[in-house]
């Protein structure tokens, strides 16, 4: 047996006697060595110890890195506050190759574990956790849905399509509010992706598009301005519906050109004009009033 295979084992027996001052010269050695040889017992001493070195252990499980992911998540599970808050922060702070076994564990946790799991991913930040995340939306429990719900706020834009598509696909007003409220939350980010529903989604899409774009308010705006512009007469009226909901002074120009856009609409057989009309009523500025009442005496 070599000397480093000696040094290794009589440290993982100092950690795990009963000697205070021994262990606490163990975690110091072998967190500085990050061996991944002392993992199980570090694992053990921190699930069955009395806290007194936690705080040493999940720095040297950190620096071991990706093998302690597996354990890190059984502890997602432990019954003291002290060791899954400890846990959670780890995986964080491991990163990257927390994700993928977080995103495997998560269908069969238990409620603790499940709601530590989905607010770990979403501080992980990865895109690959939506479809899961998303599906907690439909499937769950309302505390899970809430910590889902934030998850994705924090993902941000790779969320969108498929929550655009959830509120297309789900024939419920509850899950299509929450799918708004957690799109709008991503305020500006989620302005580009909801724009491009708008000019190439289908039309249930593009109706879900605009609304949210309606209700993000001011950075819109800009964007569907542009929008007044396309060439398709469905997108048009969209863009003009969710400025009305905007209420931006800043858009009045716009719509009042679309006055003469006699183009018929899909959405209800209103043409882009009469929704045009609509939206200057509801901005309400006395350059939109007066256009509407032109537009209506001609």
């Amino acid at each position: 047996m070599t000397t480093e295979n000696l040094s290794i084992d009589h440290l993982i027996d100092a950690l795990l006697s009963d000697s205070p001052i021994k262990q606490r010269y163990a975690v110091d050695v072998l967190g500085r060595m990050a061996d991944e040889r002392a993992m199980d017992a570090l694992v053990t001493v921190l699930r069955d110890g009395q806290g007194k070195w936690n705080t040493q252990i999940i720095k040297a499980l950190i620096k071991i890195g990706e093998p302690s992911v597996p354990p890190l998540i059984q502890l997602l599970s432990h019954s003291d506050r002290q060791v899954w808050a400890l846990a959670a922060a780890a995986l964080v702070k491991i990163g990257e190759p927390s994700v993928l076994p977080l995103m495997v564990a998560l269908p069969n946790a238990d409620e603790q574990a499940r709601l530590l799991i989905v607010e770990t991913l979403g501080q992980l930040g990865d895109e690959r956790a939506v479809v899961p995340l998303v599906q907690l939306l439909v499937t769950d429990k309302s505390d899970a849905r809430t910590v889902a719900a934030i998850a994705l706020v924090r993902i941000g834009k790779a969320a969108i399509p498929p929550l655009v598509e959830l509120m297309v696909e789900f024939n419920s007003s509850g899950l299509r509010r929450t799918s708004i409220e957690i799109i709008k939350r991503m305020g500006d980010e989620a302005v580009d992706t909801l724009l491009g529903a708008v000019r190439h989604g289908t039309e249930l899409e593009r109706q879900q598009a605009a609304l949210i774009l309606g209700e993000i308010g001011q950075a819109a705006v800009p964007g569907l301005i542009r929008s007044l512009e396309h060439p398709n007469q469905y997108v048009r009226y969209a863009a003009a519906w969710a400025l009305g909901r905007t209420a931006s002074p800043d858009a009045v120009p716009g719509l009042i050109e679309r006055l003469r856009d006699t183009m018929a609409s899909n959405f209800s057989g209103q043409r882009v004009c009469d929704v045009a009309a609509l939206s200057l009523r509801a901005i309400g500025t006395p350059e939109a009033l007066a256009a509407v009442e032109e537009w209506e005496r001609r």
